[in-house]
């Protein structure tokens, strides 16, 4: 009798991969520099709106070059230009939606210039590798960057990134 008048318990779906996320990213690669080669890390948190039209993400680099290490803090923006293939639905789809243009500015402390304030600019693509409509994913991506100093005219550093996230859906 008390299983009668009790309802069933409602379950409420995950909200579906609609461009909107939050979370938290991983990136290491190749840093080049002066014909250089050294190794490159970040580590950071990112968002974005409903399809990609608003993506930020603040960031902690490192780089460790033969002349020294770079140790930056960079907030940038990620544009994407094919934003409306999210309406495609698929993996494919959405990554050619996921495609972006990037732009950052940061400061940090480098062994070769000191304190300094520091500009980025560069390109990249994310690929969801488990399903982004179960309410949150696994994502790899791959980004070049460009990293120039705002007080010196030295050469710029190069990063060539691979790049792990773990992405929670928004509405």
């Amino acid at each position: 009798m008390l299983s009668v008048l009790l309802a069933p318990p409602v379950t409420v779906p995950p909200p579906r991969y609609t461009g909107s996320f939050y979370g938290l990213e991983a990136a290491g690669g190749l840093e080049r520099v002066n014909g250089e080669n050294g190794l490159a890390l970040d580590l950071g948190v990112r968002a974005s709106s409903v399809l990609q039209m608003a993506d930020v993400a603040a960031r902690y680099e490192l780089a460790h070059l033969d002349d020294g290490t770079l140790h930056a803090g960079v907030v940038s923006a990620q544009f994407h230009p094919f934003f409306m293939f999210m309406l495609g639905s698929d993996r494919l789809w959405t990554t050619l939606a996921s495609v972006y243009l990037r732009l950052g500015l940061g400061g940090g402390h480098a062994t070769h210039v000191g304190f300094t304030g520091l500009w980025d600019w560069g390109a990249g693509l994310d690929t969801p590798i488990t399903e982004p409509d179960a309410g949150s994913s696994l994502w790899l991506g791959f980004e070049y960057r460009r990293t120039s100093f705002l007080d010196t005219s030295g050469d710029p550093l190069q990063s060539f990134l691979l790049r792990a996230g773990w992405r929670f859906n928004a509405l």
